[in-house]
């Protein structure tokens, strides 16, 4: 989970820079590991994106999406 907030704690000063090299490669080794069988695809959007795309969204970007009201249906809500 860090991993994925890396880039929005450094944005907000909660973090440094020091450690980014580190962060970049273990984003790089997670997508290869998870990509093989198309997981990334289900898990953080397309999988066709570039890694700014995964690890620098903006926040509240989720909120935005369309899986709440995929949901509503289901859930026996307007």
């Amino acid at each position: 989970m860090l991993l994925y907030c890396h880039d929005r704690l450094r944005e907000l000063g909660a973090v440094d820079g020091r450690r980014d090299a580190l962060f970049a490669r273990a984003f790089a080794g997670l997508k290869r590991l998870h990509d093989r069988g198309g997981l990334s695809a289900s898990c953080r959007g397309t999988a066709t994106g570039v890694a700014d795309y995964y690890c620098t969204r903006p926040l509240g970007y989720y909120d935005l999406g369309l899986f709440a009201a995929t949901l509503a249906p289901h859930l026996g809500q307007p």
